[in-house]
């Protein structure tokens, strides 16, 4: 017996709800991720009675395909199944992106699902399955909590090594003197750098933006090199 589910966007992710229902004929599930079939794959499979199948091992004809899981970063994979219009689930967490963006629609594409995504529902989309206690504590561990600039700020002076209320007068005088503003920086790279500081900042090796300002800000403020 088929039933119907729902899937919903992971952290991160984009697109959907899709609700989807398998038929007699179209029931398959073509995990395209390489190293077998996907466990997002599988337990489509198993929430809605199709069947799982490896598609760099099978080719279907594309009216039996209900879903395609897919692993793809951007490149064309995440919009081919789109174009064709089949439900497309992509694990990674990506959006419109690639040559065949224009195809990829939250009505038809999600991403960034988990198991952990995929739900009971009915055919309008409500969802009847009841969420444990662990899988709520488990989506809830998982998404980033922001941080405040206090945080950020201490962060960034335990790296410096420096007191975090020195930070702010350090950087307001390297931005007046055009530090931390400049297009390019006229300074070398760090793997070809010299032993001490000092030495580093009195060459010139033509533009270059592979530096960090972290150079400058070690030579321009006591506060840091102290």
């Amino acid at each position: 017996m088929y039933k119907t589910i729902t899937i919903k966007a992971g952290s991160g992710g984009w697109g959907g709800p899709l609700t989807i229902s398998p038929t007699e004929k179209c029931n398959k599930i073509l995990s395209v991720t390489g190293g077998g079939i996907h466990p997002v794959a599988q337990r489509i499979a198993e929430m809605t009675g199709g069947e799982a199948v490896d598609g760099f091992k099978e080719t279907l004809p594309d009216d039996e395909v209900l879903v395609a899981v897919v692993d793809c970063g951007g490149t064309a994979r995440c919009g081919v199944y789109p174009k064709k219009g089949i439900y497309t689930v992509n694990i990674e967490p990506v959006g419109k992106a690639g040559p065949l963006a224009k195809y990829i629609t939250p009505e038809i594409y999600v991403s960034a699902v988990t198991e952990n995504d995929i739900f009971e529902s009915d055919y309008a989309g409500h969802i009847t399955q009841k969420v444990s206690e662990e899988t709520k504590q488990t989506q809830a561990s998982t998404a980033p909590e922001p941080k405040s600039k206090a945080q950020a700020k201490e962060e960034i002076a335990k790296v410096l090594k420096c007191k975090p209320s020195d930070l702010d007068k350090t950087f307001m005088r390297l931005n007046r003197e055009g530090i931390l503003s400049q297009a390019k920086h006229r300074r070398m790279h760090d793997t070809a750098r010299y032993g001490n500081i000092e030495e580093t900042l009195s060459c010139d090796y033509g533009n270059s933006d592979w530096i960090p300002d972290a150079y400058d800000i070690l030579a321009k403020a006591p506060v840091l090199t102290a």
